[in-house]
Order: C-alpha cells, then structure tokens, then sequence
C-alpha cells in the first residue's frame, strides 16, 4: 500500500554485496557493482534494446478492440505515469476518452 513518505525501495545494498561475509560465502570472483558498462555496451551493439511496441496497441485501441492497460500507482520501473505519457499521443483519442477504473478481481482464462 502507497503511503506518503516511503522508505527507500529497495535499500542500498552496496556495503552488504561487497562486505567480505557475503563475498567469501557466495565465491565471488569479482567485486560487485550496480551496472556493468561491459555489459551494457555489448547489448547496446546487438541491437538489443528497447523497442516501442505503442503502434501495435494505438492500433488495437483505435480498431475498438476492449483494452486493459495494467500499470499501477506503486509500480516502480513502470508506473501509470509513464504509461499515461506513452499513449497520450493524437492517434490514441479513444483511450483519451477512457476514465481510470480500479481493476478489482481476475481475469477470466
């Protein structure tokens, strides 16, 4: 549940992923650390990265296709925010005109 002033999510975890207990206990063989440039760079120049998939869904939106867009307010990589941002574009008038609703429930199978 949201409240006001959240703790941070997730803490840091520097000082415990480099402390010696944990490094000798798992046999790490390198010093960890929150992004690798190596990596990145090397998917970066396979191509492989994010691609848009917004005119696929204005599409089904726009053809009148019945869509549930599941974000939530407490999401943090991809919140309703973003979400709202992303299909707030001139094709998408008719998930413009949409109202919020809670989702309560389950998908029927």
């Amino acid at each position: 549940m949201p409240v006001p002033n959240p703790d941070p999510y997730p803490p840091p975890l520097d000082f415990y992923l480099q402390s010696s207990a944990v490094t000798s206990k798992i046999g790490a063989q390198s010093a960890w650390q929150q992004t690798n440039r190596d990596v990145y760079d090397n998917f970066a120049a396979t191509g492989d990265w994010m691609r848009s998939s917004l005119p696929d869904l204005e599409e089904v939106i726009n053809a009148g296709v019945r869509t549930c867009i599941y974000a939530g307010d407490a999401d943090y990589i991809v919140n309703h925010i973003g979400v709202e941002d992303m299909v707030r574009l001139p094709h998408s008038h008719t998930f413009l005109l949409a109202s919020h609703t809670d989702f309560v429930g389950r998908l029927a199978s």
